[in-house]
């Protein structure tokens, strides 16, 4: 009977992503012969991109109070509060982007790896903007993503036209056992060597989910002192972007990449209160899928804002 059931809600689950992922071709003409990044819009005329990752860091250097420096050793640029203007559209032909194209930039990240000896690349990371269905972290019980879990398996399944947006990034896994620690606090844990049994530390793929230290950073009010288990107080939770992830405004459990360390069937959660706390891995939550874009991403220079109503546009170099 757990296996049907396995079956079904893998199925249901990579439907649904395949679905989400879904990513239109773009138009362009006479691309390799330009030295510099070119776009073409619907008009023909020729606009001049820059790499995503720059755009948002001169926004941060010009004064935009949404983004910040997170203040780690890697010295990312994060968007944190509400209102923030962090919205992308991964179908350039959609006038106003459907909810299954839709994703919010989490942030610039400095020293990502797209494998484990690779190089050092100033990556931007992705989240998509709603919950996109309930599924288990894992059936089995284990909290090891790198097994693979269950979840992990049906995430890893994307069209060829969108894969070239992604590479991989090795994403970090360790942990701890308490909830009661800072956004700061929690990003040094997640490199460090809090595993839970047989859990590697690390994993390498395209496709995962926020950590505790994203959620922390995305509130503009507590993410400096306030331990992440109490993230549901009105004024953590009325900061926090992340926090919001439903069209209505309602509010749904759902799943980070961080384990427990003190059990081998624990990952944190999200709860519809805000707070972060450990949660069985049998259990059906919400999914919001994270990726790291390549770093010769750019924004299409077409008059879009980044808000909900006017998402940013991407191409690749």
């Amino acid at each position: 009977m757990r296996k049907s059931r396995r079956n079904v809600n893998r199925r249901n689950i990579g439907y649904a992503l395949g679905m989400a992922f879904c990513f239109c071709s773009l138009l362009i003409v006479g691309y390799a012969a330009f030295a510099t990044n070119l776009s073409l819009n619907a008009k023909g005329n020729i606009l001049v991109s820059k790499k995503l990752s720059l755009y948002i860091n001169e926004l941060y250097t010009g004064g935009d109070i949404t983004l910040f420096d997170d203040g780690t050793t890697d010295h990312n640029i994060r968007y944190t509060g509400l209102p923030v203007n962090n919205y992308v559209s991964l179908d350039s032909s959609e006038t106003i982007c459907s909810d299954a194209n839709l994703y919010r930039i989490i942030g610039v990240f400095n020293n990502i790896k797209t494998l484990p000896t690779g190089t050092n690349e100033t990556r931007v990371k992705l989240i998509k903007a709603y919950n996109n269905g309930d599924a288990a972290f894992d059936f089995s019980g284990s909290s090891n993503w790198a097994r693979p879990a269950t979840l992990n398996e049906a995430l890893q399944s994307l069209p060829i036209a969108f894969s070239k947006l992604i590479d991989n990034a090795v994403w970090n896994l360790a942990g701890d056992s308490t909830a009661y620690q800072t956004s700061i606090q929690q990003y040094a844990i997640e490199r460090g060597t809090g595993t839970s049994g047989e859990a590697p530390l690390t994993w390498t793929g395209k496709v995962a989910l926020m950590l505790g230290s994203d959620y922390g950073y995305a509130s503009s009010a507590c993410k400096e002192s306030t331990s992440l288990y109490d993230y549901d107080s009105a004024t953590c939770k009325n900061s926090n972007w992340l926090y919001i992830n439903k069209n209505d405004n309602t509010h749904v459990k759902e799943w980070t990449q961080a384990i427990d360390s003190a059990y081998t069937n624990l990952i944190y959660r999200i709860d519809e209160n805000g707070k972060w706390h450990n949660h069985n891995v049998t259990n059906e939550l919400g999914v919001r899928p994270v990726i790291f874009l390549k770093a010769d991403v750019v924004i299409k220079n077409n008059g879009r804002t980044g808000s909900l109503n006017s998402p940013y546009q991407l191409d690749i170099n």
